[in-house]
């Protein structure tokens, strides 16, 4: 029985209703392919604030790339880009860790000492701010503020 199946290419099963073992290695290496492919682009499903949720509260911790950079990209960078306003750089990551010409601008696993939460919940107090920043129709929904204060808490990691 082996030699027949090795002649024919075919597993033993395959003359009983089963498939070929060309078959199985081709079923393997789809399924293979797919999962390769969602762990390198994510999966369709968890796209996040960036990707047309802008509401979402992120259940796991949320991701610098994903989460948070697209964020500031629409609340922050038109004034706190690489030449921005008090000398804060939003726009990258290395940015954000520089901090501004007054400091830090987010402390690590320290949220409530973050000078950039304090400044989004802040709503315009002229006592902590010159200027109401973000501008208006710009601000972070709650749930993407939220997302952000998890980030700081979590590490505020470059993920």
């Amino acid at each position: 029985m082996r030699a027949a199946a090795a002649a024919g290419g075919q597993c033993r099963m395959a003359g009983r209703g089963g498939i070929s073992h060309k078959g199985r290695m081709l079923a393997v290496a789809f399924g293979l392919s797919l999962f390769i492919g969602l762990a390198v682009r994510g999966s369709p499903i968890d796209r996040g604030p960036a990707f047309g949720h802008p509401d979402v509260v992120v259940k796991a911790i949320p991701s610098y790339g994903r989460d948070i950079q697209p964020v500031l990209n629409r609340s922050c960078v038109q004034c706190h880009g690489p030449s921005g306003a008090a000398g804060l750089d939003l726009s990258s990551y290395s940015g954000i860790a520089r901090g501004s010409r007054d400091g830090p601008v987010v402390i690590p696993g320290h949220p409530e000492q973050s000078p950039l939460l304090a400044h989004l919940h802040s709503d315009g107090n002229p006592e902590l701010w010159q200027k109401k920043c973000p501008l208006p129709g710009a601000e972070p929904t709650p749930n993407q503020a939220k997302n952000l204060e998890r980030w700081i808490q979590a590490g505020a990691r470059n993920n």
